[in-house]
């Protein structure tokens, strides 16, 4: 009984060593992979083109997404390089922060959607994003009361420093409206 038990052990450990060891080659491929996009996004000179310069910006995007994961020790640097490369190509087209954050959960989207656990993924960031929602909404709730009990000298100067947090966070509601509707 005890060498059939040792026997099973060591064919179950074999198999996933070989499983992980596969695992860590492929990571290895990925790395390589963004990389090399990696360059050629901070190489690509774009076309002044608007829309044209924001299609090839999703194209690289969806590419990126399309790659598989980096090994652990290198996901935080090569993601802080692909939103640095990205922030800079966005700023060269004068994209609105709007449109680079909806062109961004546009692409986050898609990756939900073609994962195995789509509709339980855009169900998560659906709930996700209303739970946010009702944060902002109590939020602004808050904001309008402490307005209410600001008099005296300094009062004006406090509360335009919150109806510019308000304007901010409503601001903030209505691109969350927009990714719920964008989800469907």
């Amino acid at each position: 009984l005890w060498q059939r038990f040792r026997s099973a052990c060591d064919v179950f450990f074999q198999r996933k060593k070989e499983h992980f060891g596969d695992m860590v080659a492929q990571q290895e491929e990925n790395l390589r992979l963004k990389t090399a996009l990696l360059e050629e996004i901070e190489s690509t000179e774009l076309s002044g083109n608007k829309s044209e310069d924001l299609g090839l910006l999703k194209q690289y995007s969806e590419r990126w997404h399309a790659i598989g994961f980096v090994p652990k020790d290198h996901v935080k640097s090569v993601m802080d390089r692909y939103n640095a490369a990205l922030d800079v190509k966005y700023g060269q087209i004068n994209a609105e922060r709007e449109q680079r954050e909806m062109s961004a959960f546009r692409n986050r989207v898609e990756s939900i959607k073609s994962a195995g656990s789509g509709d339980q993924g855009m169900r998560k960031e659906k709930n996700f994003l209303r739970d946010k929602l009702d944060k902002l909404n109590t939020q602004i709730k808050q904001y309008e009361n402490n307005m209410g009990f600001f008099t005296g000298k300094g009062a004006e100067a406090m509360r335009k420093e919150i109806e510019k947090k308000i304007k901010n966070t409503e601001r903030e509601i209505d691109e969350i409206k927009k990714k719920i509707e964008l989800l469907g």
